[in-house]
């Protein structure tokens, strides 16, 4: 029942998403970057280059994009919070990942978490968008991230994330 709960119903619901722009659309403050969601890199020389994409959506107008010329790893993310008064909640991710000449560490991936131990292998060298799905239980709350690369990786290469939601 699990499965068919998981993979059946809720796969492609967007209902009780993260309803600030799931796909990259809006703008923050400045016009520099999607609204409601954080960068950073660790490590790289030259820095990591983070895009509000408008070149190759997967859909919608605009994507965010990493551009990591290698030395270290690069990140997108944003916290989600357990709903006020509960102790936390399930929560089925899904996005999509694209990228370009990836190479070394542990590729691109969409998941929660940032260490090595909490998102799996990713993806090199894609030709098109490749559909990610994470499940897992949240408890007061944990952070969806759009990783090139894990800590302590060097990696090079560009990858677009696009349409990440939470059910």
């Amino acid at each position: 029942i699990d499965y068919y709960l998981v993979k059946k119903i809720i796969e492609d619901d967007t209902l009780g998403n993260i309803k600030q722009n799931p796909g990259f659309e809006d703008p923050n403050d400045d016009f520099t970057f999607a609204a409601h969601w954080g960068h950073w890199d660790y490590g790289s020389d030259p820095a990591t280059t983070f895009l509000w994409d408008f070149t190759n959506p997967h859909s919608g107008n605009a994507c965010g994009a990493i551009e990591q010329n290698g030395g270290g790893w690069g990140m997108i993310h944003r916290h989600l919070a357990a709903p006020t008064g509960s102790k936390g909640f399930d929560g089925l991710l899904r996005g999509f990942v694209k990228t370009e000449n990836v190479v070394g560490g542990s590729g691109a991936y969409i998941g929660y978490g940032y260490s090595a131990g909490e998102v799996p292998d990713g993806l090199f060298g894609t030709n098109d968008y490749t559909k990610v799905i994470a499940y897992a239980t949240l408890g007061g709350g944990k952070y969806v991230c759009c990783l090139l690369g894990r800590i302590g990786e060097k990696v090079s290469g560009k990858a677009r994330f696009d349409d990440v939601t939470v059910s």
